[in-house]
């Protein structure tokens, strides 16, 4: 494995060994998950944590709440920190994949300043949140894409289902990044054939998920 890789991981474990700053989300997906793992919780149901609300609640990240559950359950905080850096450890790993796969010429230095630069930039807005696997997925996206393989391509409903339940309000993103791909494939003249049976895989994952069209549609709520 690349140093740099190596090096990250580290870092990023030792980060994980303290209680970070949850965002506040993170204790509503906790008890959603709890809720789950007690089975008197809902993907898609009414408002379980306000007795006096009618509306009906889609849980987009029920499997995010459910890991946190796990992690509390475990370790505590740290249990939960650990969860929430989850996500950054595929950013590292992918983005590490993608700078070498399309520059190869940049030192491992430079792809290091790129990486942090990209950590940095997200940090603001999505620790520890489930938001996060957003960025996590779209460089994976990216990745399979970049060298369009019919192996490479098999991992599109497996994202497509890690998409769904752990922040499926996301899945909007996956879908643009896939029609610009198909779009430069088409530039490039490429068969389109493998591509979309895939796309058609991932698509009836989401579908086939409980609260996977709820969960790709809630933007639009």
């Amino acid at each position: 494995m690349p140093r740099l890789v190596l090096l990250t991981l580290a870092a990023l474990a030792c980060w994980g060994l303290l209680p970070i700053a949850l965002d506040p989300d993170a204790f509503w997906h906790l008890r959603l998950g709890r809720d789950l793992l007690g089975g008197s919780g809902a993907i898609v149901g009414p408002e379980s944590l306000s007795p006096l609300s009618a509306a009906t609640v889609v849980d987009h990240s029920w499997l995010y709440g459910v890991l946190l559950a796990l992690g509390e359950g475990a370790l505590g905080l740290i249990g939960m920190s650990l969860v929430a850096l989850l996500p950054y450890l595929v950013i590292v790993v992918a983005m590490e994949a993608w700078l070498r796969l399309r520059l190869p010429d940049w030192r491992w230095f430079d792809r290091a300043l790129a990486i942090a630069a990209l950590l940095v930039a997200a940090r603001p807005v999505s620790l520890p949140r489930a938001g996060t696997y957003d960025v996590a997925f779209a460089l994976l996206l990216l990745l399979i894409f970049a060298v369009p393989s019919r192996r490479r391509l098999l991992v599109l409903p497996l994202l497509a289902g890690a998409w769904t339940t752990l922040h499926g309000a996301g899945l909007l993103l996956g879908a643009l990044i896939a029609a610009i791909s198909l779009l430069e494939l088409v530039r490039r003249r490429s068969s389109l054939r493998a591509p979309l049976v895939a796309l058609g895989a991932a698509v009836g994952v989401v579908v086939a998920l409980p609260g996977g069209v709820a969960s790709a549609l809630y933007p639009f709520a």
